[in-house]
This record gives C-alpha cells, sequence and structure tokens, in this order.
C-alpha cells in the first residue's frame, strides 16, 4: 500500500518541480509542483527558527553548478524512482530569466507549472485545465541549498564508483528530516544524480532517487508561450456548476466511482467548492 501521494513525493522532493505523489487512499495531500514542495517545507523550518550556520557555504561541486545555472538559462531532464512507488515519472525543468516551465509525466498523464512574465499558472494537461496561482516561480532544489546556505555534511554518504564525488545535505523540521545527496562527475563537474532520503514523523521512511538524463544551458524558448492555456478549462474561473458538471465529467471518464469518492472521503456535491490541488490529487491517485 502506498502511505504517500505521488503529487506530493514529488513535490515535497521538488523538481526542480510544482506537482507529484504515492497513497492513493490519501486525498488530503497537496499539490505544488515538483519543487515548490521542497520550498514549501524548507521555509517551514525557517519559519520555526531554526539556526542555521551563517558561515557555512555549499560544497564546491554544488557551488560551481550553481553558478552556471545562473547564467539565465538550463534545460533539465530527470528520471525519478521512488521507494513509495512502482512507476518511473520523468520530470523536466526549463528556466530563462524568470520564466520557469515544470513538467512532470507518468502514466496517467502530466502536469506542472508555467510562470511568465511574473503570473504563474497550474495546469495539468490530463484534464486540460489549469488555475492562476499567487505562488511564486518554484526554486530548484540547487537553488534553495544555495540561498538558504545549508553546510554541507561532513559525514557523507562514500563516494559510490571511481569518477564519482558526493556531496551531502540535510534539512531538519519539527516532524521530518530531509537528507539529499548530489552525485557529480569529479572531471566534468556534471550532475550525473541526487537523491532525497525523508524520514517523516508518523510515516514510513522514503527514498527517492532522480537521475539526469539530459542537461543543457540551453532552452527553447517557444515552452514559455500561454497560447496551450486557451485550449483548457480555466478552473479558477468556474461557478459552482461549472465546476461541479466539470469535474463529474472528468471522473467519468476516468473511472472514479461514487464508491471510490466515498473511499476518499469526497461527495461530487463537494465538487462545487474543490480545489484545484485536492481535485489534481483526486484523478491522479487512481
Amino acid at each position: 500500500m502506498r502511505n504517500f501521494n505521488k503529487i506530493f513525493c514529488t513535490s515535497l522532493a521538488a523538481i526542480m518541480l510544482v506537482c507529484s505523489g504515492c497513497a492513493k487512499e490519501d486525498s488530503s495531500s497537496s499539490n505544488e509542483s515538483a519543487d515548490s514542495g521542497i520550498s514549501g517545507a524548507i521555509s517551514a523550518v525557517d519559519s520555526e527558527g531554526s539556526s542555521l550556520n551563517e558561515k557555512a557555504h555549499a560544497g564546491e561541486y554544488l557551488t560551481k553548478l550553481s553558478e552556471k545555472l545562473k547564467q539565465g538559462s538550463y534545460t533539465m531532464k530527470c528520471t525519478v524512482t521512488n521507494s513509495a512507488f512502482d512507476e518511473e515519472i520523468k520530470l523536466m525543468r526549463m528556466v530563462s530569466g524568470d520564466n520557469v516551465y515544470q513538467l512532470q509525466e507518468e502514466s496517467a498523464g502530466s502536469y506542472g507549472v508555467i510562470s511568465v512574465d511574473g503570473k504563474t499558472y497550474n495546469f495539468d494537461n490530463s484534464a486540460g485545465m489549469y488555475q492562476q496561482t499567487e505562488s511564486v516561480s518554484p526554486q530548484s532544489i540547487i537553488d534553495e541549498v544555495i540561498s538558504r546556505n545549508l553546510p554541507m555534511a561532513e559525514d557523507r554518504e562514500e563516494d559510490t564508483a571511481d569518477g564519482i564525488v558526493t556531496e551531502q545535505y540535510t534539512y531538519t523540521g519539527d516532524t521530518y528530516i530531509t537528507n539529499i545527496t548530489f552525485y557529480f562527475d569529479e572531471k566534468s563537474g556534471d550532475l550525473k544524480k541526487y537523491t532525497l532520503k525523508y524520514t517523516i514523523e508518523g510515516q514510513d521512511d522514503m527514498t527517492e532517487t532522480r537521475n539526469v538524463d539530459f542537461m543543457s544551458f540551453e532552452v527553447d524558448q517557444s515552452v514559455f508561450s500561454l497560447d496551450f492555456l486557451d485550449q483548457m478549462h480555466d478552473f479558477g474561473s468556474m461557478t459552482e456548476d461549472e465546476r461541479f458538471d466539470f469535474c463529474r465529467d472528468v471522473c467519468s471518464q476516468k473511472g472514479i466511482t461514487t464508491d471510490y469518492l466515498d473511499k476518499m472521503d469526497i461527495s461530487e456535491e463537494d465538487f462545487k467548492k474543490i480545489d484545484f490541488s485536492t481535485f489534481l490529487n483526486l484523478i491522479y491517485s487512481i
């Protein structure tokens, strides 16, 4: 049985993204695009007054990669595996200045976030819906580690292969610990993969691995066109009746029965006021 929602997992882990998951029975998981999740988690730690070593700095390899990313444009594609679910997930992040496009693909469909000219939208290709959000464009894990000035762990994982060096960092909250280990090519400095190990109070421990399939410091600018939203339903502007009809139609198309809704503690009447994140979690929980 899955103990997390895939949408929650990859968002907590962050894609360098806005949406991800693992427990078919957990309708309370929040949907935040792959990297916004980790950002929120770290912000929660800071809000509790956790003291970070102001003199500490990221390791040599992560620092050099961060400097390259800050030059303005890059494309990163990853394959994600997670101990909490069997499916491989594809994540893509494209950045050009302040514009960000992130996409998560799995067998049930694809969804993500796009931020252009200061406006950010969550979208789902499977249901054909989107909603503008007040959230800022999500940072990457690398950006977060650097901006929070987290120290590299002294007791890090040993280098596991010839020519590979590792750097490990730890986030500690009141109810969770997240260890992130980056694996770099010793000569080129290329990021090969990174793993995230979660220890969450009241939950089973979880390990996520993100293998970097592609990395380029160029971007296809066409991804930042918002024209594709014109072909989708604006979830945020729907009336209660429109939202009710839309959600019911999507559930019918995806085989989500009233019995399943009951299991998720959702009624059809709830569709009138259901929020984008909750509905997205529902349709990807099947």
